[in-house]
């Protein structure tokens, strides 16, 4: 019997031996590993000082003349340390730490690119083929070593078909919840957006995500039927058949796929594909991963780029009251939304679906009942600034002559809506799109679109992403919906990626079990200091107001606090936090600070230090859960004390409460 064990381990050492050559990679402080295995197959495995992370793994590239990553030879391999640091104007810090070990690989037909930060694995295949190249397929089989939980978002398709088929699932806006379950216990059939967040032994957390996508479909997550703890890369195929269909008949639907995911040039950098380990929750709100993997800014004049606030008309229905005039699509409606953002200090007004006729998709057509000429004059005239809202279509069909035309009519961005995929196609779509509006010096917000996958860097210009289950959903989601819970799991799981336009600010909150839908009349979930918070927790360079300037004027005090607050930061350091239950997180913007606390559905008190941050001599303006928020949830407290001597705070939290300090 011993004979028979010694032959097995022993032919195994022979056949890594003979077929496989190991390359080991570290990071700088020694505390993440992998080896890279080259032989019959290209593997990779994870590992910290504490336990395994990723077993071997299999990668490749699958293209129509062959299979890069199967039989290969290692022609030559080069090590390097590097550390830069990248500037970072529109992003949670202004400067981004880019430390890591390089470990880059030197195929025949491609290289194959490691780093190794201090809190993550990042790879990429570089490809060397001459002309045209298509890829049939991506492997990507991430092994786990057991049945971990994580948090599980699948793609939400727009059929609303629980059933719904892989090909229905792809077209998707990526507006998912999250569900924390087994692995083992994924639907196997089911896709999953990405970025994914799986807790390991003690306390530690995998994200599994991707950055730099350009020229090349999304990465989807899928099982592998529950045999092994395996997740595999699913990617939409190339559409062979597009026609006019979904909302408004906007979008643009597949009706026929090729049989590969990409017709690419041979000569690329393929997309980033990172795995994120931190030792706690709050390490995931801090990374930079996604950033920092991204193509350095095409744009080299950044000054007329202006993050900022904006009122909105779209979630509340352009509801004003207490004015001389009937409001809704008019030009008197939108000249007091210009009042309300320059009363208030918001940077813009934001012009919702209806400006143009929307059913010819000719972004040309104006609607009559808006002089928007007028709209922007006036807006000008007050230094508020005009974004307009287009759906995918018109955007696309009218692309260079409309970002031209309304650029000279002066308008500062664009809200392009009902993207709906990210197959190749459609994420060509979105880098077009960019550089089509820098050239024009507009800014870019996408809704019903995709994750970020670093294209904010790239073209800074695109300054917020929707790709969120965000306040819009509570205009008709059911009553069972728990958004306040979703609120304390976002900035861990779907915020890693990017920026999101979450559009926080509701006036009108309920209690647990107090929420019904309401289209014309919405309600958030949670007290007001929960909304308020949010301005703080989520990232958001374009930050919309959801509300009705008339709402915010008869809560003048809630409108004042929000107004203050900035959109972009020199630094960001969470204090405190668990997915699902609860966040603290300090940003900061020049010398002074914000700190915004966010909780889930129990009441709970946290001690907060905040000594390395605030200067005992400094003051704090609190907008916190009053009383009775919890019979009351629009009930607030607006103090300003002192900051304490010893640097500890206590922070109240009632049931989907909240917690915001500014520094004074």
């Amino acid at each position: 019997m011993k004979k028979t064990i010694v032959f097995i381990v022993v032919s195994l050492f022979m056949t890594l031996g003979c077929f496989a050559k190991i390359y080991q990679l570290q990071s700088i402080n020694g505390n993440l590993q992998t080896e890279i295995k080259v032989g019959k197959e290209i593997t990779f495995n994870l590992k910290n000082s504490k336990q395994i992370i990723l077993k071997d793994s299999r990668i490749a590239l699958q293209l129509k003349s062959g299979i890069l990553g199967e039989n290969e030879k290692v022609r030559s391999v080069k090590k390097e340390r590097v550390q830069n640091v990248i500037s970072s104007p529109f992003y949670k810090k202004s400067a981004v730490k880019d430390y890591y070990n390089l470990l880059l690989l030197n195929f025949k037909d491609f290289n194959l690119e490691f780093r190794m930060y201090d809190d993550g694995l990042a790879y990429r295949f570089k490809g060397k083929k001459k002309g045209e190249i298509i890829v049939e397929n991506e492997v990507a089989e991430y092994v786990l070593p057991k049945d971990f939980n994580a948090w599980v978002p699948y793609a939400t398709s727009r059929t609303k078909n629980e059933d719904a088929t892989q090909e229905e699932q792809l077209w998707t806006d990526h507006q998912s919840r999250y569900c924390y379950m087994k692995i083992s216990d994924i639907t196997t059939n089911k896709l999953m957006i990405s970025p994914l967040v799986i807790s390991l032994d003690g306390g530690e957390k995998l994200c599994i995500a991707e950055s730099d996508i350009n020229d090349y479909p999304g990465m989807y997550l899928m099982t592998d039927n529950c045999q092994t703890a395996t997740l595999n890369g699913f990617f939409a195929r190339y559409p062979t058949k597009t026609e006019i269909g979904g909302h408004g008949n906007i979008e643009k639907l597949v009706k026929g796929r090729t049989d590969f995911i990409a017709k690419t040039d041979g000569k690329r950098n393929f997309p980033w594909r990172t795995f994120i380990v931190t030792e706690n929750d709050g390490q995931l709100v801090e990374t930079d991963m996604i950033y920092r993997l991204a193509t350095p800014s095409k744009i080299n004049d950044l000054s007329w780029i202006k993050p900022g606030k904006t009122a909105w008309d779209w979630w509340n229905n352009s509801a004003l009251f207490n004015v001389d005039f009937e409001a809704g699509f008019n030009t008197e409606t939108y000249k007091f939304f210009v009042d309300f953002s320059a009363e208030y200090g918001l940077e813009y007004i934001l012009i919702d679906e209806g400006w143009f006729n929307t059913k010819s998709t000719d972004i040309f057509d104006l609607a009559p009942e808006l002089n928007l000429r007028e709209v922007i004059s006036y807006a000008n005239s007050k230094g508020v600034g005009v974004f307009l809202w287009s759906g995918f279509l018109s955007f696309e069909r009218d692309l260079e002559s409309a970002t031209k035309h309304y650029a000279q009519m002066g308008i500062k961005g664009f809200k392009v809506d009902f993207f709906n995929r990210d197959d190749q196609e459609m994420m060509n779509s979105m880098w077009n799109f960019a550089d089509a509006c820098a050239k024009n010096q507009l800014m870019l917000v996408f809704h019903g679109i995709c994750k970020p996958s670093g294209l904010q860097r790239t073209y800074p210009n695109v300054v917020n992403y929707e790709g969120v289950f965000g306040l819009e959903q509570l205009r008709w989601s059911k009553p069972s919906v728990d958004m306040v819970t979703h609120d304390v799991i976002l900035p861990f799981t779907r915020m890693v990626a990017g920026p999101m336009d979450y559009t926080p600010g509701a006036m009108r909150n309920s209690l647990k079990g107090m929420y019904h839908p309401n289209k014309k009349n919405p309600m958030s979930q949670g007290t007001r200091a929960h909304q308020v918070a949010a301005f703080v927790v989520f990232d958001a360079p374009f930050n919309v107001l959801a509300d009705s300037p008339s709402r915010y004027i008869k809560e003048d005090e809630t409108i004042r606090f929000i107004a203050q607050i900035p959109t972009v930061w020199d630094e960001t350091v969470v204090l405190d936090g668990k997915i699902g239950e609860y966040i603290v997180i300090a940003r900061r913007k020049n010398d002074q600070w914000y700190i915004g606390a966010m909780n889930n559905w129990t009441s709970r008190v946290l001690n907060i230090d905040i000594s390395n941050l605030v200067s005992n001599n400094s003051s704090l303006e609190i907008f916190a859960d009053g009383k009775n928020s919890e019979k009351v949830p629009e009930d607030y407290l607006h103090t300003t004390i002192n900051a304490p001597a010893d640097g500890k705070i206590k922070i109240h939290l009632a049931p989907g409460g909240g917690w915001t300090a500014i520094q004074k």
